[in-house]
């Protein structure tokens, strides 16, 4: 594991969000031991890149076609004769953010696979519609297998004719049939493989870790203290794949000049700006999705169905190939590498080499990890015994890896970056804020791309017992910019002590496309609350613009907080009532507050109005002893596809109702009372004890 050796000043991570790191960035190291491999094999060298599978385009034949909306649906596929018989496809709720009609069938054209030239006439999918963005939630494609003995490796046909491998993520036998998820509409193929079938002995791209890998080694950052391995991989997969037909320079030698220092006068230079930001970007679906994606290909999926997946895959996409890789579970980490080529090391092909860039070892073009195809196990590559891949088909990144390109090509030197002022009512670096609760305020003034949303993230710094910084994690606050005057007023909410704030400033582009923007604030913004910590902090944030969700806590009195009745009698507190998207709204409970421990406080959450914006994702986080030995956080996630603006009341139910979690405090005397706790609502919410009417609640309700 790798900890922190690079203080990034704010202004040069101006697009970094919250990042949830929970098991990739948890580890992004070596394993940090030396498991046993056998004697390398020759290692791929920079031979001329070849050719991958070629696409022969066809006549689209729609066969079904069907309205999809927020809420999602089903297509199946129930035509006899055809190529694609028995297909499903599985619309999620919230993947969409409205009707659209979706077409689906096949096209007559067909893929020559270099992985295997004997295939002829594997079908090609076809899924239309007039959505032309990415699906928010992943959308799950189910195809029959032919041969139940071969691996299905999944593709999409780009909009060139290149073939871009997906995830595949479960193949299930005994049903005869296999499955990937998608984040797009497009084009499918699935050709069906067995090891006997691989023509090559050994292949490269000519792709090499020291001329395509970066320089810098994966010490991680300020944003990302614990690695950041899976950006750098992604990034260099990106940039190897694209170079070959734009003339730019090998990755290794690029962007090494210096654009910066951190807090203690190191360099920082442009690859470390761009791994940081490339990490930001692909890892925030971590949590729900890639890292489901790896346990299915390692529970579903043979070793050599993965061994067979990854090695066609480079040979008909000419593209290397993320992997994932753990320890079983023995510890927290997990790393993720870049798969370049492979190689037998007998002619009986008992054993074969994956050749791969491990961003841990800089120009290292020395790696492999081993797969025997007689015992049909994969090696250890230091601790790591456990592989899978991720495809480039299905990466999802919030910032595209162009802008970061564009950025890295200026050197991050300033040119043409967004101009943030702050107006005089928001607090200065340096000082003390009124409360926990502020507005920040101010101005941008954009550039190539107006800025629509500035986002602000928030979290505390502190310095441990040997004097080294701390911090904790973000936590994000969003609000509009006025299109017109740049204005910007984004309510905030502080943790106790010292908080450092982030500006991420984005902008809207054709489509509905969502891109970060780049600016020019240069100083560290930290600013002081010197009050009360909390005993309780729920947060709620959620996904859709223009949309209404409300917060409600219940304690055990029965007293509540909602948007019309912010505080409690113990001195609980609802600090904002957001009704135009996104959120955060907030419900404190301070350590001077009156605390009932032992009982529980229920959270709930209620879909007011979508404002015919249809379904929102939450995320509910509940932090526990802000500050204290024991301070701990719980998240919890998950979508409303249903709103009601009569139904509010506290103790209501119905499918515009999300019941989150209760919340136990343990007794400070008290033994028989187990750590603070916050378990899941597995139903309603029952009234404890008498609270007052709604007809007298009513009379404070504010107009909506």
């Amino acid at each position: 594991m790798f900890f922190n050796k690079k203080n990034f000043l704010s202004f040069l991570m101006p697009l970094i969000a919250v990042v949830f790191m929970a098991v990739i960035a948890g580890g992004c190291g070596g394993g940090g031991g030396g498991g046993d491999s056998p004697s390398p094999g020759p290692t791929p060298g920079p031979e001329p890149s070849p050719e991958g599978a070629r696409y022969t385009p066809g006549e689209e034949k729609i066969l079904v076609e069907k309205k999809i909306g927020a809420l999602g649906g089903v297509i199946e596929i129930n035509a006899p004769g055809t190529p694609v018989d028995g297909v499903k496809i599985d619309f999620p709720a919230g993947a969409l953010p409205d009707s659209y009609d979706v077409g689906v069938g096949y096209d007559t054209g067909n893929v020559a696979f270099k992985s295997n030239p004997a295939l002829v006439g594997v079908p090609i999918l076809v899924m239309n519609m007039a959505y032309k963005g990415e699906f928010a939630n992943p959308v799950k494609i189910t195809v029959p297998m032919r041969d139940k003995e071969a691996t299905p490796v999944p593709y999409y046909i780009d909009g060139d004719g290149k073939l871009q491998v997906m995830s595949l993520t479960g193949i299930d036998r005994a049903k005869g049939e296999s499955s990937f998820v998608t984040f797009h509409a497009s084009k499918f193929t699935v050709p069906e493989l067995k090891l006997a079938d691989i023509p090559i002995a050994k292949f490269n791209m000519a792709y090499q870790p020291s001329g395509d890998g970066f320089q810098i080694a994966n010490v991680g950052s300020t944003y990302n203290s614990d690695g950041e391995c899976f950006g750098m991989s992604a990034f260099s997969m990106w940039y190897s794949w694209g170079r070959k037909s734009t003339g730019r320079g090998r990755l290794y030698s690029q962007f090494m000049d210096e654009v910066g220092k951190d807090r203690e006068g190191n360099d920082i230079l442009g690859q470390d700006v761009v791994a940081t930001r490339s990490h930001t970007s692909v890892s925030r679906l971590w949590q729900t999705h890639y890292s489901d994606v790896a346990d299915w290909q390692i529970r579903d999926c043979t070793s050599e169905d993965r061994f067979v997946a990854i090695t066609a895959a480079m040979i008909d996409s000419v593209c290397p190939i993320v992997m994932y890789i753990d320890d079983a579970g023995k510890s927290a980490a997990a790393h993720a590498i870049l798969a370049y080529g492979y190689s037998f090391t007998s002619d009986d092909k008992k054993s074969a080499n994956i050749h791969f860039y491990d961003p841990n070892h800089p120009g290292d073009d020395h790696l492999f990890v081993n797969y025997r195809t007689d015992t049909k196990e994969f090696g250890g590559y230091e601790d790591f015994t456990r592989f899978a891949y991720l495809g480039q088909g299905d990466l999802k990144w919030s910032e595209r890896f162009e802008s970061i390109l564009a950025g890295a090509m200026l050197n991050f030197n300033g040119s043409g970056l967004a101009k943030i002022t702050l107006d005089g009512s928001s607090p200065k670096s340096g000082e003390e804020a009124a409360g926990r609760n502020i507005v920040i305020s101010g101005k941008i003034e954009s550039v190539e791309v107006l800025a629509d949303k500035m986002k602000m993230s928030v979290r505390s710094v502190y310095e441990d017992e040997k004097g080294d910084w701390k911090y904790g994690d973000f936590q994000d606050f969003e609000g509009r910019v006025d299109g017109d005057s740049g204005k910007f007023a984004v309510p905030v909410s502080l943790n106790s002590g010292v908080n450092q704030i982030v500006f991420t400033p984005s902008g809207t582009l054709d489509e509905g496309r969502v891109t970060l923007i780049s600016h020019d604030w240069t100083e560290e913004y930290l600013v002081t609350l010197s009050e009360p910590s909390a005993k309780i902090l729920v947060t709620l944030t959620w996904d859709t613009d223009d949309t209404d969700i409300d917060l409600y806590v219940k304690d055990p009195t029965g007293d509540y907080s909602c948007f019309y009745h912010e505080k409690t009698a113990d001195g609980g507190v609802l600090d904002y009532d957001v009704t135009t998207g996104y959120g955060p709204e907030h419900w404190t409970l301070k350590t001077t507050d009156t605390i009932r421990y032992g009982a529980p406080y229920k959270v709930r959450l209620h879909y007011f109005s979508d404002n015919d914006n249809g379904p929102s994702n939450y995320t509910v986080k509940i932090r526990l002893n802000e500050g204290e030995k024991d301070d701990v956080e719980y998240t919890y996630s998950g979508a409303l596809v249903v709103s009601n603006s009569s139904n509010d009341g506290p103790d209501d139910t119905g499918a515009d109702w999300a019941d989150i979690a209760e919340i136990v405090l343990p007794a400070p005397s008290s033994a028989s009372i187990p750590k603070a706790y916050a378990t899941k609502a597995d139903s309603a919410v029952n009234t404890l004890a008498a609270v007052p009417s709604q007809s007298e609640r009513a009379k404070y309700k504010p107009a909506r």
